[in-house]
């Protein structure tokens, strides 16, 4: 199962970001460029993609082998038949909000002098991010953040029951999100332009951009209410009054 999941992984996430590389590549798409002009030299990518791997490698991989010995414990479904969407549709949508309050809070806590000095740095070495940047963090991040991926998952079959096959789709829906958030393009069919309060690229662009504020991982409900997100609104509400004072004038 381990290697099944490590597989699903790399599949999920790479297929993800040949698209965006492919844009990159061949210039495709530019205007819908988030920080136009900035690339990652070779010497870059190459270290966060190597980086990437290696983390995988002596990290993912070992966690993802002890998860059929986790399974048990969480009481997970192996059997036939395999869950209804009515089951697994909620269950996905209660490990988003779920792995969302706990990013928020942690990504704050990791923007605090010696954690982000030791930690999350790592992560902001990239103000401009592609895609592999998703991945690319300090082990201790990436351990951290583990605890609100499987906290949902936990919660639900604890008390409602989970099937493992809504496990794999969720490893699959926190790849695409993470994806599409650190991917560097503001496309129109992006997330962020389909669901009210979803952060998307545009809004975590701004927090590589500029450091702090924005710390939601997929919703930017907790970022509006503890007004963290202000100088993101402020900025965006400046772009749209000129935007319009140009359609005036045309």
């Amino acid at each position: 199962m381990g290697t099944f999941l490590f597989a699903w992984h790399h599949l999920i996430f790479f297929s993800a970001y040949l698209p965006y590389f492919l844009f990159n590549k061949f210039k495709l798409f530019e205007q819908y460029k988030l920080q136009p002009g900035k690339e990652p030299s070779p010497t870059l990518w190459w270290s966060c993609f190597w980086h990437m791997v290696r983390e995988q490698c002596l990290l993912h991989f070992p966690l993802m082998v002890s998860f059929r010995g986790s399974v048990a414990e969480m009481g997970m479904r192996w059997t036939l038949p395999l869950p209804s969407w009515s089951e697994i549709i909620p269950a996905l949508l209660f490990c988003l909000v779920v792995e969302d309050f706990f990013a928020y809070w942690l990504h704050r806590a990791l923007h605090w002098g010696p954690l982000y000095k030791y930690i999350h740095k790592v992560h902001h070495t990239y103000t401009a991010p592609f895609g592999l940047v998703a991945e690319y963090g300090h082990p201790a991040e990436t351990l951290l953040l583990g605890i609100g991926f499987t906290t949902g998952p936990l919660l639900w079959s604890k008390y409602v029951g989970m099937h493992v096959f809504t496990m794999i789709l969720w490893v699959a829906v926190r790849l695409l999100t993470t994806m599409e958030t650190h991917c560097g393009y503001d496309m129109p069919w992006g997330l962020n332009n389909l669901i009210p309060f979803w952060g998307g690229a545009p809004f975590h662009d701004h927090h590589h951009r500029v450091f702090n504020g924005n710390y939601g991982g997929s919703f930017r409900f907790w970022d509006w209410a503890m007004g963290t997100d202000k100088r993101f609104r402020e900025e965006a509400r400046i772009k749209s009054s000129k935007v319009s004072k140009l359609e005036k004038e045309e």
